[in-house]
């Protein structure tokens, strides 16, 4: 069945040099199963001579393998009907109804045989042990969040869990299948804020470079104008108002020289002593499933752009969806765009070379952000780099989120929540097993499970899910270059959306990395794999800015 499928999964790449989709991961993660059922019963077969050969545990491994296997078959069976039934070369399927492909096939895959033993088989060597500890933290915090009294004893009592999950991996399996399952988008917000705490803070202070200029400020919200030329007249900006009150947005400038111009704690920079301003300015959001994250803790990667490409970045803090849902980030991001326009010397910028640039939810409100300038006629930026994103935000079908069973921290489940959360979806009629008033770890079946979480109808709006867009304005789009990952449960929203892009005649590229993990930039300071990763992505922004890709990077440093 395997073959099957590799032999028709070239129909869906980008382009012949671009090999990638959701039906190629399939293929590479059926590889990389075999590959290690192959070693497990070699190893067995090794052991079988030696008196304390452990045969409870050579069982266990037997039996997760054998599941992992099982359930690819079901997912193999799913992606055939969805080729089947799918427009020729695209890879969002037709339907967007919760009675769908993947949903009929959840119910017979045993998500859980991916998260123990075999957690992060799919990834790099790097990566590996990261993902496994993360996998464990997860555990743990669960542990101490679902206890009722919450005191400093717990806490310890929690951290002592992690030297048993990681000792235990079968446990540790069991407890991220039913927080998977059963917990509530708060509990994922709640582990998520762990990197904002003030000790992870302090650590990334400490590993990251020195920057002359890191400043956290906050841009007011007052009536705001800019020219557009496209018009021959001034546009009026909203004021963000959706779902809260109006309040100041909250910003940070990177930058690794004081340039003149820049405004301080102290006030404007001005003098001889000061680098002059430059050209350039990376306008950047940061990802985090539109519930967590924020300028902080992308600074991983962020200081060292800001270092090798010389050049001032400004990142906003969006408002959080548990906070206020769709659409109110995406107005913030407008109206910090449209301050930058006017106001880009503050930044020690002169604004004539701006770029766009977000991960996974960031790239997603970037996008939205552009179409929303396009429609409102004001000057776009130069270019736009978008990493692990997604365009559209339903229950649509694609090979990639089929993949998502296989996915240790971007399930199909938390997916869903993460959707109904952020798009602000209407609740339908329909069973409310695992609800706000049950018990956040209650133990319903697979089908009330999948039940509850599918009875939501998400608006059905292009600045929710760009891929919906006018062509008119899609048109409109600048060069626009695309990253995603051949184990990314997005990687299909990158290449149809990319199609989408190239067919209206817009200058788009899209580049497929290996097998790295959904977020891989955080993980930087942990694995070479996605450091070096994080490196290519400065360099497609390099090029978006025009500066020259040589001289400034040299990826193998």
């Amino acid at each position: 069945m395997a073959e099957e499928i590799e032999d028709f999964a070239h129909e869906y790449d980008f382009d012949s040099k671009t090999p990638g989709n959701g039906y190629r991961s399939f293929i590479y993660t059926y590889t990389c199963v075999l590959n290690c059922t192959k070693k497990m019963m070699k190893r067995i077969s090794d052991s079988k001579s030696k008196f304390f050969a452990d045969k409870e545990e050579d069982s266990k491994e037997v039996y997760v393998c054998s599941q992992m296997i099982q359930s690819l078959f079901h997912i193999a069976m799913g992606l055939k009907e969805m080729h089947q039934a799918a427009e020729k070369g695209f890879l969002y399927g037709r339907s967007c109804h919760h009675d769908n492909i993947i949903t009929r096939s959840a119910r017979f895959i045993n998500h859980e045989c991916f998260l123990g033993r075999s957690i992060g088989f799919q990834y790099l060597d790097s990566i590996k042990f990261p993902v496994k500890v993360l996998a464990c933290m997860i555990a743990c915090h669960s542990v101490y969040y679902f206890t009722k009294e919450k005191h400093p004893m717990k806490v310890i009592q929690s951290l002592n869990r992690c030297k048993y999950y990681m000792s235990n991996p079968d446990a540790c399996a069991r407890r991220l299948f039913e927080v998977n399952k059963h917990a509530e988008i708060n509990f994922l917000v709640s582990f998520l804020n762990f990197s904002s705490c003030w000790p992870m803070k302090c650590l990334i202070d400490i590993m990251g470079a020195h920057l002359s200029i890191n400043r956290e400020f906050t841009i007011p919200t007052n009536e705001l104008e800019i020219y557009s030329e496209k018009l021959q007249k001034k546009v009026s900006i909203p004021i963000p108002s959706s779902h809260a009150a109006v309040s100041p947005i909250l910003c940070r400038l990177l930058s690794a020289k004081k340039r003149h111009g820049m405004v301080t704690d102290n006030g404007e920079l001005r003098g001889w002593k000061y680098e002059c301003q430059s050209k350039y300015l990376i306008f950047h959001v940061h990802g985090g499933g539109w519930i967590s994250q924020s300028s902080k803790t992308h600074e991983v990667y962020l200081r060292e752009w800001a270092i090798k490409l010389d050049v001032p970045i400004l990142s906003i803090d969006y408002t959080l969806a548990q906070v206020a849902p769709f659409p109110r980030a995406i107005e913030e991001i407008v109206y910090a765009y449209c301050w930058t326009l006017k106001n880009s010397r503050k930044l020690g910028s002169t604004g004539e070379n701006i770029v766009f640039v977000g991960d996974s939810a960031g790239a997603n409100l970037l996008t939205a952000c552009l179409i929303r300038c396009i429609e409102m006629g004001v000057p776009t930026p130069k270019g736009m780099f978008n990493a692990y994103s997604i365009y559209l935000i339903n229950l649509v079908e694609t090979p990639a989120r089929f993949m998502g069973f296989t996915d240790a921290f971007l399930p199909f489940g938390l997916t869903l929540k993460i959707f109904n959360l952020y798009g602000n979806a209407r609740k339908l009629n329909g069973p409310n097993c695992c609800g706000e008033n049950l018990s956040p770890l209650h133990y319903c079946t697979k089908e009330e499970y999948f039940d509850a979480n599918l009875m939501f109808e998400i608006p059905r709006d292009y600045l929710l899910s760009p891929y919906w867009a006018p062509d008119e304005i899609l048109a409109q789009f600048p060069p626009t270059k695309i990253l995603s990952m051949i184990t990314d449960p997005c990687i299909d929203d990158c290449v149809d959306f990319a199609k989408k892009l190239r067919g209206l005649k817009v200058n788009v590229q899209i580049d497929i990395l290996g097998p790295l993990i959904h977020g891989f930039l955080n993980f930087v300071n942990f694995s070479e794999d996605c450091h070096e990763a994080s490196l290519k992505c400065m360099q497609h922004v390099a090029e978006l800015l025009g500066l020259n890709v040589k001289d400034t990077i040299d990826t193998k440093k």
